[in-house]
């Protein structure tokens, strides 16, 4: 968990879930959020992760951060979902002159609406009343025995934090004056990797540099990347007791415990077809078959609360 400097307090709160610049609903100790960018398949991702923690009765509600350029219809959809809605802008690298999603990930930190925030990808679904507690700390082998690795290092894919306006002027501001962190992935993944890939190392590099004083890792438990399965199988633990998966899509760099980078040849669960690598596994079979059992669950779409009908005098 990421502690911050002293909170805002928001001037007024959200009643219903309406698109809002800048602003999410108040009024819970805390919030899962997630981004959402393009017209593509991801909303389905999103969709799946509202239904996965209504199915586990979480009492924080799920707020999407919208880039420009998302179709009306999937507003829509992600409101007739319960999912609190809110624009945010991307942020633009002039030194990879574009703008990487990855770096927009900054901006989770100007949402202060809410105390404590935890983010998770598109591709993560829940199967754990909440996530905001040491216990995912305390319950990480790499964090208790350090395994083969020499240090930690940031995770981008899920985290908790606390929202600090301050925080996030001082990444904004800092993100282009300092260099990524020296590490053996910046070495080994720049010299011949997309913008994209590029973007990601660098925003994971400034992170870890930002936060290397008080960044704890989260438990595989509570946040098994699906690579770990076939990458570090004997770290894995059953696969029945792991609370939160994150599934990765193919053709984005994994982080290896080993100090190194590995190209994931993997799937996201809507794009599974059985012939990528490594996904003929029954293990790998069996998770993506519960992704779809949550996402096909008509009992765990979203049911507003019944208005009070008042009986006349």
């Amino acid at each position: 968990m990421v502690p911050s400097q002293s909170l805002n307090k928001p001037s007024s709160s959200i009643t219903s879930n309406i698109l809002k610049e800048g602003k999410v609903a108040d009024g819970l100790p805390g919030a899962f959020v997630t981004l959402l960018a393009g017209n593509g398949d991801d909303i389905m991702g999103v969709v799946c992760l509202a239904k996965g923690l209504r199915k586990v009765k979480s009492a924080y509600p799920l707020v999407v951060a919208v880039l420009p350029g998302v179709p009306e219809g999937h507003l829509q959809r992600l409101e007739s979902q319960g999912c609190i809605l809110t624009k945010i802008q991307p942020i633009y690298s002039t030194q990879l002159g574009c703008s990487v999603i990855n770096f927009t990930k900054l901006r989770l930190w100007d949402l202060f609406d809410y105390p404590e925030e935890e983010h998770g990808d598109c591709g993560v679904v829940y199967a754990v009343l909440d996530c905001f507690c040491e216990k995912m700390s305390a319950d990480n082998p790499q964090y208790n025995i350090k395994l083969c690795q020499e240090k930690l290092y940031f995770n981008d894919g899920l985290f908790v934090f606390e929202p600090s306006k301050k925080t996030f002027n001082y990444l904004v501001e800092t993100l282009e004056l300092i260099p990524p962190t020296p590490t053996p992935f910046a070495v080994q993944v720049n010299s011949n990797a997309t913008q994209q890939h590029f973007g990601l190392m660098k925003i994971l590099d400034y992170l870890n540099k930002s936060f290397e004083d008080v960044y704890q890792p989260i438990s595989l438990i509570y946040n098994l990347n699906l690579p770990m399965l076939w990458n570090h199988s004997e770290h894995v633990v059953d696969v029945d007791r792991v609370k939160v998966i994150h599934y990765c899509a193919k053709g984005f760099y994994y982080l290896l415990l080993t100090w190194g980078m590995a190209l994931v040849q993997g799937s996201l669960p809507w794009r599974y077809t059985e012939e990528e690598e490594n996904m003929q596994r029954e293990d790998v079979k069996l998770l993506v078959k519960k992704w779809w059992d949550v996402y096909n669950d008509e009992s765990l779409d979203y049911k507003p609360p019944a208005e009070d009908s008042l009986e006349p005098d």
